[in-house]
């Protein structure tokens, strides 16, 4: 069924009928051998042990999304891979943990499969399918498709690549019906067709972290989506589960500080807070919540399964962004993000005694001793949040603390 306003891509001939070849884009060459060399040596064995398996059974495997994104682009490759298979995601997945001596974690609703695999990392599998969304915000239906047509359900055209995994190894030519080589030579983000947003607004959240992780920019159709979508409550029906998921991504990033920065410009915090107002100037303070966390590996624990005493950076993030606020705002956003007690408790606290830390800091002629005693059982989400808040000089002396720890 065609969309109104600006019709789905359509899938070049070539495409459909052989899958060798790719659809012209911008004079990139072809993909095809030395991809092998842009892997480490034990994920380019992997991918050859897929490739063998998937040809006795008589299906199609390729490398997908961010995988094929990133080995475009250059960037190192390695962590988790992304692949699509024409047919059963699960025994592929049941075939690796055996054969690797790994985890496998199937998701039947949505044909996907999850293995870790012991030195090399998470391997993120699903069938090749299309999706059908009932209402703005649900979880997709789903059925079985082609790779092709599965490229044409993704979010951004930058992430509607796919590369075929040959037996022997190696890589078949990159197949990219909607553009996405292209957009990226122009560094810029493309939704694939007018209701992108409205089928998953979450996808704002990864448009955003993307494009602030890569440099990129929303291409101008786009952008006018985007603000569309805010501006027409698409985020209002998305479940505080699945919307802190989104935030804890982007604390996870190595530049967290940055895609926060964007969030808060975009629009895209006051749209997950519903009734916070993000008050101008707060993007700033995101820098030096990073700059706090980052030198002590708090960084990278962001993870919406995580237990509430441990260190968690989106809280620190969180509780940046709604400082101006009154409590009764910051206490309605956790509620809307549906929190745990433990993490909604630590937020409030946060934000409640860190006002009362932040005044003992400022009195007059505080002496070194008491200034330990207020920093020493504070948690490493205050003390971030008393430095982006705090100013220079408080910074400082929290920085000073945390070199005697």
């Amino acid at each position: 069924m065609d969309l109104p306003g600006r019709r789905r891509p359509e899938v070049p001939e070539e495409c459909l009928t052989l899958p060798g070849r790719h659809p012209a884009h911008h004079g990139r060459p072809a993909v095809d051998e030395p991809v092998r060399g842009a892997f480490p040596p034990e994920i380019a064995d992997l991918l050859e042990e897929i490739a063998a398996w998937c040809c006795a059974e008589g299906i199609r495997a390729a490398l997908v999304g961010g995988s094929v994104r990133n080995l475009l682009l250059g960037l190192k490759m390695g962590g988790d891979l992304d692949l699509a298979v024409e047919g059963d995601a699960e025994a592929l997945g049941s075939y690796l943990a055996r054969a690797r001596g790994g985890e496998s974690i199937p998701h039947p609703a949505f044909g996907t499969c999850t293995v870790e695999i012991p030195e090399i990392g998470r391997v993120d599998l699903a069938s090749t399918r299309t999706e059908i969304y009932p209402s703005p915000g649900d979880l997709p239906r789903v059925r079985p498709a082609r790779l092709e047509d599965d490229l044409l359900r993704r979010d951004f055209s930058v992430n509607a690549m796919a590369l075929p995994l040959k037996k022997g190894g190696g890589t078949g030519n990159l197949v990219d019906p909607c553009g996405g080589a292209g957009d990226l030579d122009a560094r810029v983000l493309k939704v694939l067709h007018p209701q992108s947003f409205s089928d998953d607004p979450t996808r704002l959240f990864r448009g955003v972290r993307l494009a602030a992780r890569l440099g990129f920019r929303l291409d101008k159709q786009t952008g006018i989506l985007f603000r569309e979508a805010l501006r027409g409550g698409y985020l209002d029906p998305v479940s505080g589960e699945r919307v802190f998921r989104e935030l804890c991504l982007a604390a996870a990033e190595s530049a967290a500080a940055r895609v926060f920065t964007a969030f808060a410009k975009h629009g895209l915090l006051a749209a997950s807070f519903r009734t916070a107002r993000i008050f101008k100037g707060v993007e700033s303070r995101f820098a030096r919540v990073q700059d706090i966390l980052e030198p002590h590996l708090w960084i990278r624990a962001g993870d919406a399964r995580r237990p509430s005493r441990t260190p968690e950076p989106v809280l620190a993030f969180l509780a940046t962004a709604l400082w101006p606020c009154e409590m009764e705002t910051a206490w309605a956003a956790a509620e809307r993000l549906s929190l745990s007690r433990g993490r909604r408790e630590k937020l409030v606290c946060v934000l409640n005694e860190g006002r009362k830390i932040l005044r003992g800091l400022r009195r007059p002629n505080v002496s070194p001793d008491r200034r330990e005693e207020l920093l020493e059982a504070w948690p490493p989400e205050g003390l971030a949040v008393l430095a982006a808040v705090g100013g220079e000089q408080i910074t400082e002396q929290i920085r000073e603390h945390l070199r005697r720890r």
